[in-house]
């Protein structure tokens, strides 16, 4: 089964990515870490469960938008299938979800979360509820399954592996989840939102407007992802200095890049557009930095602490390689730089 059926692309990079750092890091500042076999049998079952959950909500979401999608013209995997093919492929996908929890960690909140996040995928896209299309209840319940759920998921069971007892870890990595989502969420919803209003969608953004959506991402959830994520590396900071620095060294080279592009410099921030200073903020500051480097640094952090770990980084760079290809091409840029002077 193809990972084009399953939906994998759509959330690897952007979702699984930031998931391992927390995983990385709950290990990281465990003063017993678990053996390296035992780690990596651990992380291994807990992807294949994620596979299984996160295909559960794609796919869900899928079946209850074949109509619209097909209006649109939208990739919708379950639309191409008939009927027996579809409870083949959701029997496949709940077995692959829940199965691997016969030998993860599991205690009453890792259960209680699990219940929810299905919970949350049924409310989000089935009738009656169908939440998806009720404005405001659809950005927070996309924030909840897509990032404040699933991240809580997996620190718990790889605190609970490693005997790691660091509630402030966990709050604060939910709150700075919970605010990110709601920008992610909101930031695809502008973009969407042609095809939701042919589709007849009453998302978050077609109900309260474009614009004054914009606003409402720009004014209020962007400074609260920011507030959160700065709380989050303070947090973290103590134990892991090295997030933090590479933050501001990437903040730095974000200013760089902006003037470069810019005859105004940081003067003409104010001279942007509202979209264009959510996506220098949110997207370039934040996001990026979340999905492209943050699991990097985390899986350096756990290396630091413990050289067993080793191992992972050659196989983490083959599933994440956006790192060595943006290192890549800023050592190009660089040394190219000189020659656009000639």
């Amino acid at each position: 089964m193809s990972t084009k059926v399953l939906k994998i692309n759509k959330w690897w990079g952007s979702h699984f990515g930031p998931m391992l750092a927390f995983i990385y890091l709950a290990t990281a500042f465990s003063s017993h870490p678990p053996s390296l076999f035992a780690f990596a049998s651990t992380l291994a079952l807990f992807t294949i469960a994620s596979i299984g959950i996160a295909s559960f909500g794609q796919l869900t979401n899928d079946l209850m938008d074949i109509q619209q999608d097909l209006r649109s013209g939208a990739y919708n995997t379950v639309a191409k299938l008939r009927f027996g093919q579809r409870w083949l492929l959701f029997g496949f996908i709940i077995i692959l979800g829940l199965l691997p929890w016969q030998w993860l960690p599991m205690n009453g909140i890792i259960a209680s979360l699990l219940i929810l996040e299905y919970l949350l995928f049924i409310l989000y896209s089935m009738p009656p509820a169908r939440l998806k299309g009720r404005g405001i209840l659809g950005v927070l319940t996309d924030s909840l399954y897509g990032y404040v759920v699933t991240n809580a998921v997996a620190i718990f069971v790889f605190m609970e592996l490693s005997n790691l007892d660091m509630p402030w870890f966990a709050l604060t990595a939910a709150v700075w989840m919970f605010f990110f989502g709601l920008s992610q969420i909101i930031q695809h919803q502008l973009v969407d939102a042609s095809r939701d209003e042919i589709d007849g969608i009453k998302t978050f953004v077609i109900a309260n407007g474009w614009a004054a959506s914009l606003r409402f991402a720009k004014d209020i959830i962007a400074p609260l992802d920011c507030i959160a994520f700065l709380i989050f590396l303070v947090v973290i900071g103590f134990k892991a200095p090295l997030v933090p620095i590479a933050f501001v060294i990437h903040m730095l080279f974000l200013v760089q890049w902006w003037n470069r592009q810019t005859c105004w410099g940081l003067k003409g921030l104010n001279s942007l557009s509202a979209c264009d200073q959510l996506s220098l903020c949110s997207y370039h500051g934040i996001a990026r930095f979340t999905w492209h480097w943050l699991p990097s640094l985390s899986l350096l952090t756990l290396v630091i602490s413990d050289l067993n770990y080793l191992p992972l980084v050659p196989v983490h760079l083959i599933l994440f390689p956006a790192p060595v290809r943006l290192l890549i091409q800023y050592v190009i840029s660089t040394l190219c730089r000189p020659l656009e002077r000639i």
